[in-house]
């Protein structure tokens, strides 16, 4: 693991518990971001899989002007308050064993601090890298901690046992995407149980079919029709990150909006799982592990980005990820989102109604010229 930053002393400083902002902007007495919305929009979007952008931060004020004034010498200013690092409760180890890191390890000032930065970390994952080697999560820790120290306007150092703890939390999305996969994609593809052989055939036939050629992926499997559109996406899309207005996918929706590749890629991937499972006609449970599926992940990712690179597909895939965005986000309850300062006006939507019009208009045209 890389090296921790060394415990420092904070700023007075403490902004309100997350929300979700739609302003974009930097405080313009002290340069800090003033939602979460501000960190992603100084990152490089679409980092997928390990691919890690050049970083734009800025140490907070650095965008400002001195200029140097001769002013009287006043009274020194009272020292800010401060508050104690994170420190881990002393506890006496048990020879031999080793405990997970709990919360309630550390004081309870900053639970709301670990606590915040556990979910950007699993934010990160899903949306840039949902299986990450281990020296790419050192630099996710490192990012989501720094995040959360912005967010939360500190200059706070974070130990070892802080990381492992947040480490922990976002391990454990993977197998959150995967218990959401399983209903939906039994129910989809219409697996089920019985001890009738010729039924267990047909179920194993099923999961063959569907994961050969990553048919699953499509709309319609049996005609392949449909390319990444299966209804079982948008379904773990609303269930996972999009639950209700204060989910994850709505109070982090700079990360979120449109729906990234390696998302789509962790739910295909938490789909093949599911149907693996169904291998041998009936449900046997495989594990979701990185080492097993990290690289079907990428396989996904890989399909993804070829589509992308397609004439046609970019402006499709493109619509696409918004269109689940949306939905999803509508399903939460939360509402259309509108950046500060946006303007509604027409939508893609309207011009290719225009377009199919006019078209329209031109086949009479021709058709009234021949008559």
């Amino acid at each position: 693991m890389a090296p921790v930053p060394p415990l420092r002393s904070i700023m007075n400083t403490r902004s309100p518990a997350l929300h979700d902002h739609q302003s974009l902007e930097l405080s313009s007495s002290t340069g800090m971001p003033s939602s979460p919305s501000v960190h992603a929009a100084h990152r490089t979007r679409g980092v997928t899989m390990g691919e890690r952008p050049a970083s734009d931060r800025h140490a907070p004020g650095s965008h400002m002007v001195h200029t140097q004034q001769h002013t009287p010498p006043s009274e020194p200013e009272a020292p800010p308050n401060r508050l104690p690092p994170v420190i881990r409760r002393t506890s006496t180890p048990i020879p031999g064993r080793c405990s997970k890191v709990k919360l309630t390890d550390f004081d309870a000032e900053y639970h709301a601090t670990i606590n915040l930065a556990c979910r950007f970390y699993r934010v990160i994952l899903c949306t840039e890298d949902p299986f990450p080697l281990d020296h790419d999560q050192d630099g996710y820790l490192h990012e989501a901690w720094s995040l959360v120290c912005k967010e939360h306007q500190v200059e706070l150092g974070a130990d070892s046992a802080a990381f492992n703890l947040i480490r922990q939390r976002g391990s454990q999305v993977r197998g959150e995407v995967k218990r959401n996969a399983q209903p939906v994609a039994t129910l989809h593809y219409g697996f089920s149980s019985s001890p009738d052989s010729a039924h267990r055939s047909q179920m194993a036939t099923l999961a063959q079919t569907l994961t050969n050629k990553h048919t699953l992926v499509y709309r319609d499997h049996e005609a392949r029709k449909g390319l990444f559109e299966t209804p079982c996406l948008i379904h773990i899309l609303q269930t996972q990150w999009f639950a209700d207005p204060h989910d994850e996918g709505v109070a982090f929706h700079v990360y979120f909006n449109p729906i990234p590749l390696p998302t789509m890629a962790l739910v295909f991937t938490a789909i093949e799982n599911c149907i693996s499972e169904w291998k041998d006609g009936q449900l046997k449970a495989v594990d979701f592990t990185e080492k097993s599926y990290r690289k079907k992940c990428l396989t996904h990712l890989t399909n993804l980005k070829g589509w992308r690179g397609h004439v046609q597909g970019k402006h499709l895939l493109a619509r696409m990820q918004q269109r689940l965005h949306d939905e999803a986000r509508t399903h939460s309850g939360a509402g259309v989102l509108q950046e500060e300062g946006q303007l509604s006006g027409l939508t893609n939507d309207d011009f290719d109604e225009a377009a199919r019009e006019a078209a329209g208009d031109s086949e009479e045209e021709r058709e009234a010229a021949h008559a």
